[in-house]
Parts: C-alpha cells; sequence; structure tokens
C-alpha cells in the first residue's frame, strides 16, 4: 500500500470480514450447541436458528470488526509514515485496537481481559523458553491446577468472586442443587464466625422443595441432632438428597456430565474448522470427522473425570471425617488435587489452552476476594486498561515474531483480521 487512501480501504474491507467472520463463529457455537435441544425436543429448529443472530453474535462481531479495523488503519498508517515494520507500530497499533473491547458488555471485556492477558503472558513465556533463559515442565498442567483450586474454592465459599455466568454453569453441570450449596456455604461461615447453631428447618424445607428420599431426610435430622443442633460439616445427604448412594450418583453424574459437555466440545472442535479451514475438511472429510470425533471424546473425558473425581472427593471426606469441623480449605486442595490429575488425559496442546483458560478466572476470583477484604483498590474500567496493554504486546509480536505466540491464536487471528 503506497498512499493513506489505500490503507483506508485495506482497514474498512479487512472490518467488514472481520465482522462477518466474527459473527459466524459465535453465531455457529451458539447453533451447534442449542442443536442439541432440538434434537431432545426442547426447544424447535426455527428458535435454535434465530439465537444465531441474537444480540451477543452482533456484538461479538462488531468487537472483531472494530479491533480489525483500528489494528490496520494505525499499523499500516505507522508503517507508511515510518517507511518500515516494526515491533513498535504494531505494539502502539495493538493497544489502541484494544478500545474495540468497549463494544462488550462489562462481563465479558472482563473475559477478554483475562483471556488476552495470560495469550501476552504466554508470548512471553514462550520468547523466553526459546532463549533457553526459563522452563517450567508441565507449567501448563501445574497453572490449570492452581487455577482450579481457587475456583472450586471459590465455587463453594465465594460463588461471588466468579463471573455469575460461569457459577452457573459450573452448578449446573456439577449437578448439586443450588439450594443445598448455599445453605452449605452459610454453615461453613457461620463456623468461622464461631455462630454453630444450624438452622434445621431451613434445610428441612429445602430437601422437600427437591424431593429428597425420605431416608435422605431421616439421615440429615439424626445426623443434625446427633451433634446437638449443629452441622460441622454438611453430610452426603444434603448435598445429594435424591440419591443416597455416593457411587451411584457420582456414576450418574458421571453420565450426565458427557451428555451436558459433549455438543460444547463437538462445536468448538468444528466450527473453527469448518470456518477457517473448508478445503482441508472437503479434502478429506472422513479423517476431519474422526479428529473431531476423538478430540471431543478425549476433552469430554477429561472434564467428566475432573468433576466426578471432585465430588466423589467431597463424598470421601464426609465419610471419612463427617464428625469434624468443615475447613473450607479442603475444597481448594481438592480441586488442585483433582485437576491437576484429570488434566493429564488431555493432548499436550490442549492443557495449555485450558490453562490459559482458567487462569486468569482464579486470579479474577482472589482478586475480588481481596478487595472485598479491604486489601486491594478496585481500579476502575482495569479491564480495558488490562485488554489495551495486553493487545499491545501480542500485536508487537504478530507480524515479525508470530513463533512466540499461541499456534491457536495466531492462526484463528490470521484468518479473521488478515496478516496486514
Amino acid at each position: 500500500m503506497k498512499t493513506p487512501q489505500e490503507v483506508v480501504v485495506h482497514a474498512l474491507k479487512g472490518s467488514a470480514r472481520a465482522y462477518a467472520l466474527g459473527f459466524l463463529l459465535k453465531g455457529g457455537i451458539t447453533f451447534l450447541i442449542r442443536l442439541v435441544r432440538v434434537l431432545q425436543r426442547k426447544m424447535s429448529l426455527g428458535q435454535a436458528l434465530l439465537l444465531v443472530f441474537e444480540k451477543a453474535s452482533h456484538r461479538f462481531g462488531l468487537m472483531v470488526g472494530t479491533f480489525a479495523l483500528l489494528w490496520k488503519l494505525i499499523n499500516n498508517m505507522l508503517e507508511l509514515k515510518r517507511k518500515k515494520r516494526s515491533k513498535l507500530n504494531g505494539a502502539i497499533a495493538g493497544a489502541v485496537a484494544g478500545l474495540a473491547v468497549l463494544v462488550e458488555t462489562r462481563e465479558n471485556r472482563i473475559t477478554v481481559a483475562q483471556q488476552f492477558s495470560m495469550r501476552a503472558v504466554q508470548a512471553g513465556y514462550n520468547s523466553l523458553h526459546a532463549r533457553e533463559l526459563i522452563r517450567i515442565p508441565h507449567g501448563d498442567a501445574l497453572m490449570f491446577a492452581l487455577a482450579c483450586g481457587s475456583i472450586m474454592y471459590a465455587y463453594v465459599v465465594y460463588p461471588h468472586t466468579i463471573p455469575r455466568e460461569y457459577y452457573s454453569w459450573m452448578v449446573q453441570i456439577a449437578g448439586c442443587p443450588k439450594e443445598c450449596l448455599q445453605l452449605n456455604r452459610e454453615n461453613i461461615h457461620r463456623w468461622l464466625k464461631g455462630n454453630k447453631e444450624a438452622s434445621l428447618s431451613k434445610w428441612l424445607q429445602v430437601l422437600q422443595k427437591l424431593k429428597a428420599k425420605p431416608e435422605a431426610v431421616e439421615a440429615f435430622t439424626n445426623y443434625v441432632h446427633k451433634h446437638n443442633g449443629t452441622i460441622p460439616m454438611t453430610p452426603c445427604a444434603g448435598l445429594h438428597p435424591t440419591e443416597m448412594s455416593c457411587v451411584k450418583y457420582n456414576l450418574d453424574l458421571l453420565k450426565s456430565v458427557y451428555l451436558a459437555i459433549t455438543p460444547v466440545y463437538l462445536s468448538l472442535n468444528s466450527v473453527p474448522l469448518l470456518l477457517f479451514k473448508p478445503k482441508a475438511f472437503l479434502k478429506d472429510p472422513l479423517s476431519s470427522l474422526k479428529r473431531i470425533a476423538l478430540s471431543t471424546l478425549q476433552s469430554s473425558t477429561f472434564l467428566a473425570t475432573f468433576i466426578v473425581i471432585f465430588m466423589s472427593g467431597v463424598c470421601v471426606l464426609r465419610n471419612a471425617r463427617g464428625d469434624l469441623p468443615d475447613n473450607r480449605f479442603y475444597y481448594y486442595l481438592l480441586g488442585v488435587l483433582c485437576s491437576g490429575s484429570a488434566i493429564m488425559l488431555e493432548k499436550p496442546s490442549r492443557r495449555s489452552e485450558l490453562a490459559m483458560y482458567v487462569f486468569p478466572k482464579g486470579l479474577a476470583s482472589l482478586y475480588t476476594l481481596l478487595i472485598a477484604r479491604g486489601r486491594m483498590i478496585d481500579i476502575p474500567y482495569i479491564e480495558v486498561i488490562t485488554t489495551c496493554a495486553s493487545t499491545s504486546a501480542i500485536m508487537s509480536l504478530y507480524q515479525l515474531e508470530p513463533e512466540h505466540m499461541s499456534s491457536l491464536m495466531y492462526n484463528v487471528m490470521r484468518r479473521v483480521i488478515g496478516e496486514y
């Protein structure tokens, strides 16, 4: 490109293309996930198709399109002015392009900031690793385990420190009724404050609402009476009241997690392939479908194993030392141990992606908790500042040192926003 006019036209064309691809990516994943509900006759095909065009898809497409517009415009104008392609051009353009995140809702902005910040850290680590300055064996698995410990701790004790939608998904996928989780949480906090008296009537109301088995109600009531009207540790009868057998409960949970998560992984494995590599898919569809199926099965097995091991650990804890007071740090340790072992079922290339996804959520949970306790200041628009700083670092490498970026992120960005 030799003139500013050519740069503007190029940026506008690239922006329109990026918007379309972003919209199709978001809408396509949403549709495939909802397609399962269509097959279960819980939703009509027309309703599933309409969800493709919901605001979230347009908003995501607009964010991607705006990012492409700002980056292409500023990066190429700087290249034209300075007569060279450099990291500085990419850094400046990336910082400004990060403002595109303002198009999204605050919750989504936080998610975007988390992911871009971790990709920037990953790129920095890869750069140092390439120079043989740092090496952490199984660092991705370690990062994933530490983050999951924090997340599972928040799930049980401080759910307000993780995104509302994420917590709702965790409640749904783990199979423990949210009412039981809430009462268990209240009980933990009461014991922390020295108030050990339990509200048996409230528990009985919840158990009745959940249509708990009579033997579960009896077992729970006996437990409270045995401990003089207190609940040192919520028994299994209060956490899975519709199934008294811990073994059967966890086997049923394994099945339900598989059924719930398989469509999600199927969408994540198939939509990017169909959208970004249609020629490769058409060239050898059977091999492509086989890879999609195997990847989906492997990822579903990992997540199902993680959840079932964690919930089994909760049951074992209660059966082994149910007469002793609960300790909230048990859940952190359980989260670390269960996730650290389960992630080894995933293929190595996926482990780093999973670590990049959960680690910022663990940090965000800790940050929120520290703010609530007055040990950290709340910085306005920190998610926008973080996004801009992260995209500045990433885009400084994008053109000249892409080998230090996550291969997944680089390939997606190259296909969505182009190489220049």
